[in-house]
């Protein structure tokens, strides 16, 4: 009986990708939302 202890390389690349996509997001919604909210100062 084999024991996979690494996680697989495609799946690993899917999670960074993931990872990397999720920090962007909140990035442009914090960018997006303060704009936003500058814009209605007026």
């Amino acid at each position: 009986m084999k024991q996979q202890t690494t996680p697989r390389p495609v799946l690993w690349k899917i999670y960074k990708i993931g990872k990397k996509l999720a920090k962007y997001a909140c990035y442009i919604a914090v960018l997006y939302f303060a704009w936003k909210g500058f814009m209605s100062w007026d």
